[in-house]
């Protein structure tokens, strides 16, 4: 089997023994080229809860959907990720 059908047809979860060893080492790779456990990433992601706490602190008390605070959040941290821009 090639790596793109393990990871992408069977998953990570489901692999055993090599197929699992080789698809847990894509992946981390591939998670650590875009940054995941590194310090800016961190600060990414801190930036945007400082940003959504800010929101929140502005709605004065008010009720509303975190959904949408939620997805802005993800939504940003992936756009800095992808673009450099928030």
């Amino acid at each position: 089997m090639n790596l793109p059908y393990l990871i992408f047809y069977t998953g990570v979860v489901w692999q055993s023994g090599h197929e699992w060893k080789v698809a847990r080492k894509f992946t981390l790779k591939a998670l650590r080229d875009f940054g995941v456990g590194k310090t800016s990433l961190e600060e990414k992601v801190f930036r945007e809860i400082h940003a959504a706490t800010d929101f929140l602190k502005a709605t004065d008390g008010q009720p509303l959907d975190p959904r949408l605070l939620t997805s802005m959040i993800i939504a940003n941290v992936i756009y800095d990720i992808v673009f450099n821009k928030r």
